[in-house]
């Protein structure tokens, strides 16, 4: 019998349910981040204050469901293991949502319109993203199935073929990210010292998205190779 098998014998509710919880509303934060930058785009200032709204709301909702699932581990010195592990991947995955309210206000910041050679780059970069907290979402929502499954078997080997694929779509992104960076940086003279800055941090946000999404699949890789 694995500790997650008794874990869940011994408290009725396996420990990966608020967690998958939690990453449903984390997707649904960062979810509102192609609008915005769609908006940032076309200089839709409407569609940016609401989506930056939304961003900041759905970031809220994961926090009160990351706070709960803080205050209500059980505390023993046979679940020390096991709630760090989850406590673990929940920082990670918060930081997601974290990442996007952080890019949703550095646009807030200083309006600032997005020079031509600037939208194809930033798009494409938003997509790769994007597809990160797909997959990492898909893999989070297999959780409480895999601990039920003592973390072996068909699954676990399923997830390891996933997270491996995550890992190489961050790549991808990061590949987007320097491309975007370097087609900015070649038009530094159409922009000014302090929009410059804001889009290095944009960029930098934006890409740490991918790479919080790396870094939960990562932490779950290890609960499929030490559990």
């Amino acid at each position: 019998m694995s500790v997650f098998t008794s874990f869940n014998k011994l408290f009725g509710k396996s420990p990966f349910i608020p967690l998958i919880e939690h990453m449903e509303s984390v997707k649904r934060s960062v979810g509102f981040v192609p609008e915005l930058l769609d908006s940032f785009i076309s200089d839709n200032k409407e569609t940016i204050v609401s989506s930056i709204k939304n961003i900041s709301e759905k970031e809220h909702e994961a926090d009160i469901i990351k706070n709960h699932l803080r205050d209500n581990l059980p505390s023993s010195p046979f679940n020390g293991s096991i709630n760090q592990d989850i406590l673990n991947i929940l920082h990670s995955q918060d930081s997601i949502a974290d990442c996007a309210e952080d890019l949703a206000h550095l646009i807030e910041i200083k309006p600032m319109g997005v020079i031509d050679e600037m939208k194809k780059p930033l798009k494409d970069f938003y997509e790769k993203v994007m597809e990160t907290v797909e997959m990492i979402h898909n893999i989070v929502i297999k959780l409480d199935s895999l601990s039920k499954a003592t973390f072996s078997g068909p699954l676990a080997k399923k997830l390891l073929k996933d997270i491996n694929e995550l890992c190489e779509q961050e790549h991808i992104a990061d590949v987007a990210q320097i491309k975007a960076a370097k087609i900015l940086f070649a038009n530094e003279d159409k922009i000014s010292a302090t929009e410059i800055f804001i889009w290095s941090k944009i960029l930098n946000k934006l890409g740490d998205i991918a790479n919080n999404a790396e870094k939960t699949g990562n932490l779950i890789r290890l609960l499929l190779i030490l559990k």
